[in-house]
């Protein structure tokens, strides 16, 4: 019921806005150029809808896109760049840091771009109009005694309550504080970015205060990788 809510009031939307153009004076520039930038904007959210089911249904059922050589800081640069307008326009604030050096991540690069374009829509979507803050880093790190590439998406928003952590990657799931502010949403999100993590034999973490923000880690480990464990198994940063 939800998916069919988001995928349907785009399309309404879309439909309205362009019988709405259809009826235009020609020397109504203004509005014409209005209705066309939300024409735009609802055509992007609908497409997003789109590509993220399709990835979801593609992860859950094995079907993996080619296999490559994964270089993380260019593929920040280009989900980054894809969402440039959506960011401007929102008038968010974005800070990119990539550790030099970073070994490639052997992967679905299609499926890794889908999860971290989710998380800087989730840290978008939950921001107040006010204090749009998102910082997004990759770093090096040592994962249960392998090297892995640590994937970090950064927000100032709503937060998490603590009893709502366990659920927020479950399918469709969508928190009490999404539901009464009536922030758009799929709920598929964060279940396709845990999907990228178990997908890649990585993992996914998420720590969050309400009122205060939430900070998203997806960590992809380095194939063939191989750091002695000291003291059990934990995450180094």
């Amino acid at each position: 019921e939800t998916l069919s809510h988001e995928l349907r009031t785009p399309l309404a939307s879309i439909r309205m806005y362009a019988e709405l153009l259809e009826r235009l004076p020609p020397e109504s520039a203004s509005r014409r150029r209005r209705y066309l930038e939300t024409l735009l904007r609802e055509t992007a959210r609908l497409e997003g809808l789109v590509e993220d089911v399709l990835a979801f249904a593609r992860a859950r059922a094995g079907a993996a896109g080619p296999r490559e050589a994964i270089e993380i800081g260019p593929l920040l640069e280009e989900v980054l760049g894809a969402l440039r307008a959506r960011l401007e326009l929102a008038g968010a604030e974005l800070q990119l840091r990539c550790e030099p050096g970073l070994p490639v991540v052997p992967g679905d690069g299609r499926l890794v771009r889908a999860a971290v374009r989710n998380l800087v829509l989730n840290a978008l979507a939950y921001s107040p109009p006010d204090r749009v803050r998102i910082a997004v880093s990759a770093q090096r790190v040592t994962d249960r005694g392998r090297e892995a590439v640590a994937i970090e998406v950064r927000d100032e928003g709503l937060g998490i309550a603590a009893e709502e952590l366990p659920r927020v990657q479950q399918r469709f799931y969508r928190g009490e504080a999404a539901r009464r502010l009536g922030v758009p949403g799929s709920g598929l999100g964060l279940a396709l970015v845990q999907q990228a993590a178990r997908s890649h034999g990585g993992r996914l973490e998420i720590r969050s205060q309400p009122g205060e923000g939430t900070c998203v880690r997806l960590v992809l480990p380095v194939e063939g990788s191989a750091v002695p464990e000291r003291g059990g198994s934990q995450t180094q940063a």
